[in-house]
């Protein structure tokens, strides 16, 4: 069993838009990846995008780059 670390979580309203997220981080070598959304959270897919809290601000820069992602919210959670 994984151990909960502190992390962030980006929800969106639809599965395209979470994938349309794990790609753009790929493609910077952005931390992170699609997990399903904690049951303590609600959002439109049921997906998230979880990073290290250390990538915060460097996946929020990013982000404000690129309107083209369509995302929510954005938490830090043990996860």
């Amino acid at each position: 069993m994984r151990q909960a670390t502190r992390s962030i979580v980006i929800t969106f309203e639809n599965t395209t838009s979470a994938i349309a997220m794990e790609r753009f981080c790929e493609e910077l070598h952005l931390p992170g990846r699609i997990a399903p959304l904690p049951s303590v959270l609600r959002a439109g897919c049921g997906m998230c995008y979880k990073a290290p809290i250390e990538a915060e601000d460097e996946i929020m820069n990013a982000l404000d780059q690129n309107p083209a992602i369509l995302w929510d919210e954005m938490y830090e959670l043990d996860f």
